[in-house]
């Protein structure tokens, strides 16, 4: 048996076959066949209109597929999908982020989008070996279907096939989903409606610049992934934390959507139980939240300490000479004497 690889770009219907043009190129293709036959049983039948189904698949989303053939005719025999070299977290939006996991990404990796005669090169504003993020999708990038894929100088992977839309940006966007299961450890990012500024509220700007807001996180991530500290990449840690952003324009300024308060003489300062029940609100359950403010007074970054919950009964670990234990959640100390929340915020601006 012999294979043909690359993903179809043209099928051909006849009375009794269809023509397949199969290949990396428009201009580079092998041309196959499926017959169906009057002495065809009801199950071969059944299973030719499968072939044909998965073709077509391929032809109408680009995917990559196999699809075997005689060694000396060119009859479909069999088809299969090939596994993508790597996946996009959610739908590529102008001006939103833009997020894909994979392994093994080098470390100078570019995004390539390919739409006909149309290339555009965008260079990720964080780079990790699973995962790459775009600060904000350019405008330059075709609207409509296309195919992306990853290039470092001669390298190049395989290709995925996308739908880049001009739409409103996701209120919710999940930058990375963390390891496969319920109860990731997770940080999210929220643009926050209000401030608290003495006794009262008054509307946060940041809403209205969303890129600041996209600037803010990839800068954020930028420094908690890839700088001197190493805590949350040592053995890839973070290919197991969740990442998530919230910019929700549709939100007012009240005492609850206030994240943050400003704190003479410069320090934004976070409010706890406001930042846990906002996130809450988008389905997520944090465990560190940056309310992110665009103040123009208030600009000294501020911090709650965390401390682990007890019993401290997960895994062990040596810090200056001395054996530890982890706990499985975070307690922190709440304005309500003996309260307790499982998170932790913090804000940066």
């Amino acid at each position: 048996m012999a294979t043909a690889y690359g993903r179809v770009y043209r099928m051909t219907w006849a009375a009794d076959f269809v023509c397949i043009e199969l290949g990396a190129s428009p201009t580079n293709v092998t041309l196959l066949l499926l017959q169906f036959l009057a002495s065809d049983s009801a199950l071969a039948l059944e299973s030719k209109r499968l072939l044909a189904k998965a073709l077509a698949t391929s032809l109408h989303t680009g995917l990559t597929l196999a699809a075997a053939h005689g060694d000396n005719d060119s009859i479909v025999t069999s088809v299969s999908f090939e596994s993508l070299p790597f996946s996009l977290i959610g739908p590529a939006v102008h001006g939103d982020f833009l997020a894909l996991a994979g392994s093994s990404i080098p470390d100078t990796a570019d995004i390539v989008f390919e739409s006909g005669a149309i290339k555009v090169t965008v260079s990720p504003n964080l780079r990790r070996p699973h995962w790459l993020l775009v600060g904000q999708l350019p405008a330059a990038v075709p609207a409509g279907k296309c195919v992306v894929y990853l290039q470092d100088g001669a390298w190049q992977s395989g290709i995925v096939p996308v739908t880049v839309e001009t739409a409103q940006p996701a209120r919710r966007r999940v930058l990375y989903s963390g390891r496969p299961s319920t109860g990731a450890y997770t940080i999210v990012f929220a643009a926050s409606p209000g401030r608290l500024s003495g006794s009262s509220v008054v509307a946060d700007g940041i809403l209205s610049d969303r890129p600041a807001f996209h600037q803010l996180v990839t800068h954020c991530l930028t420094n908690l992934l890839t700088l001197d500290e190493s805590l949350l990449r040592t053995n890839n840690l973070d290919r197991m934390l969740r990442f998530v952003a919230i910019f929700d324009t549709s939100r007012v300024a009240d005492t609850n959507t206030a994240l943050v308060a400003g704190n003479a003489p410069n320090e934004i300062q976070p409010r706890r139980d406001q930042a846990t029940s906002f996130a809450r609100g988008y389905w997520e359950r944090p465990d560190v939240v940056y309310g992110v403010s665009d103040s123009a007074t208030f600009t000294r970054a501020f911090g709650d300490a965390t401390r682990d919950a007890g019993p401290i009964t997960a895994g062990g670990y040596t810090y200056d000479g001395t054996n530890r234990g982890h706990g499985l959640r975070a307690s922190v100390i709440c304005p309500k004497p003996g309260a307790t929340r499982p998170v932790f915020e913090s804000v940066s601006w």
